[in-house]
């Protein structure tokens, strides 16, 4: 890759950073850090390639989720990124964020333990990104079982992504996925539309004795979102 590129994929970098800050800066702002400053330290070379499939999804999902506008159906879009990714043909002048995939693929495949499958988890993720997308348009209504599955599909290949990136060596299978579990069923209440009120008032109530990464993790819930942007959590956080 030659030094253009390299300082091109930089300014990508840093552009989807500053998008990402912008959704909710006190929020995003030591995610952000961390992952340019703090988790790397001065391992330059793991933490680029770390950003490049980070944000290369981010990108994905905020254009399914309409927090990024783009020329063209974000559908299309992402079904045209996905296409780069199995056929690895990358066209940089119509998606540039392609920068950040080619990058990532690379790397994730020179570095990839026996078993690991980088592009594979990387479809499956894009893969996992629209039939979310599709599912919460289309107000599909899911079983709980339903539901856990489709957060299996996002959370288990992203995980192994980033473990295969920073050079672990385990990954998430069924046996030992307490973490992408516990994510998905916090992502899951979204879906229940029975009780969410009363366990909004109850978290109220104790709200003094949570500590501040729970509500972080609940505010990620789709449907607490909704709840906070229509006023009525505003409240309800109130203490």
């Amino acid at each position: 890759m030659s030094v253009e590129q390299t300082l091109t994929r930089q300014r990508i970098l840093l552009r989807e950073t500053s998008q990402y800050l912008k959704r909710d800066f006190r929020k995003y702002i030591f995610n952000a850090l961390g992952m340019w400053v703090w988790i790397f330290n001065l391992n330059l070379n793991k933490g680029d390639k770390y950003r490049s499939t980070y944000y290369f999804f981010r990108n994905i999902d905020d254009v399914l989720d309409g927090d990024r506008d783009v020329e063209e159906n974000p559908l299309d879009y992402a079904n045209s990124i996905k296409m780069a990714i199995e056929k690895e043909v990358f066209d940089f002048n119509r998606y540039p964020i392609l920068q950040t995939a080619q990058t990532s693929l690379e790397y994730l495949e020179r570095v990839k333990k026996p078993g690991d499958q980088p592009k594979e988890l990387m479809i499956q993720l894009i893969d996992a990104i629209i039939s979310d997308h599709l599912r919460i348009k289309h107000r599909k209504v899911l079983s709980q079982a339903e539901l856990l599955e489709e957060y299996r599909k996002q959370f288990y290949p992203m995980h192994n992504l980033q473990l295969i990136c920073v050079g672990s060596n385990v990954g998430f299978q069924e046996d030992v996925d307490y973490f992408p579990i516990f994510q998905a069923r916090v992502q899951s209440l979204s879906d229940l539309q029975i009780g969410v009120s009363i366990f909004l008032i109850f978290l109220k109530k104790f709200w003094k004795k949570l500590r501040s990464t729970l509500r972080v993790l609940l505010m990620k819930s789709l449907y607490c979102h909704l709840w906070y942007e229509d006023g009525y959590t505003k409240k309800l956080w109130t203490v």
